[in-house]
């Protein structure tokens, strides 16, 4: 991609969440991905903005640290990965050019990725067979599509430099959604397999109260 010839007009703001997150093209590209990525963001930052947000990820947190408690340390990451390495470094290069980092939870909606536990759930709601997920114990975070833009555009007004959490604050057991998605669609008589029973579960839990504080942005559309 190449950004040379693209000039925004004056006082215009750049929402950057243009990077894949395919972990197998991720894999295929080596750190060439994190490369890539860094020279996009470059390339970008030198147009005139008036002010720039970038979408990062909740998946950069180190969530299983002791450190990490309630999730109001913002600094305890895990730069594991190919993909959360390059979240990090394009996150330092947008708070050094005085823009605002949201570090995004897993988003549910219209026009929601086809590669997330709500797919796979939605996918397997026709007929009368069971429901086989990978795991049913692990929690995450899940945000509504609409609170996500809004967070976004508030961002955008504050200008803010800074890391923000946006997310619902809550978390829900996988086997819980389940639960929740069966009851609507008046299938709880379905039976459930869980694949990995005995896989280890992770716990994505996210604090959003310095989000509220200074952005004055909170969640309106909770699961329940």
């Amino acid at each position: 991609r190449n950004y040379k010839d693209f000039f925004p007009k004056q006082k215009s703001h750049l929402v950057h969440l243009a990077e894949n997150n395919n972990e197998d093209l991720i894999r295929s590209f080596g750190n060439s991905f994190i490369t890539i990525n860094k020279k996009n963001i470059n390339s970008l930052i030198k147009k005139n903005w008036e002010h720039i947000v970038y979408l990062s990820s909740a998946l950069v947190y180190d969530f299983e640290s002791p450190k990490y408690g309630n999730g109001d340390n913002l600094d305890i990451i895990k730069p594991n990965s190919i993909y959360q390495k390059s979240k990090i470094e394009c996150e330092k290069i947008i708070l050094d050019n005085g823009g605002t980092v949201l570090r995004m939870t897993n988003i549910y909606g219209p026009g929601m990725s086809a590669n997330n536990i709500f797919s796979d759930i939605f996918k397997q709601l026709e007929g009368d067979g069971p429901i086989i997920l990978r795991s049913l114990k692990a929690s995450r975070d899940f945000l509504w599509i609409d609170d996500a833009v809004q967070a976004i555009l508030v961002a955008s007004k504050k200008k803010k430099n800074g890391i923000y959490n946006i997310a619902s604050g809550k978390t829900t057991c996988i086997s819980r959604l389940l639960e929740i998605i069966l009851t609507i669609e008046n299938k709880s008589h379905r039976e459930i397999i869980e694949k990995n029973s005995t896989i280890h579960t992770s716990k994505v839990k996210l604090n959003i109260e310095k989000t509220k504080k200074e952005l004055g942005w909170k969640p309106v559309t909770l699961l329940e």
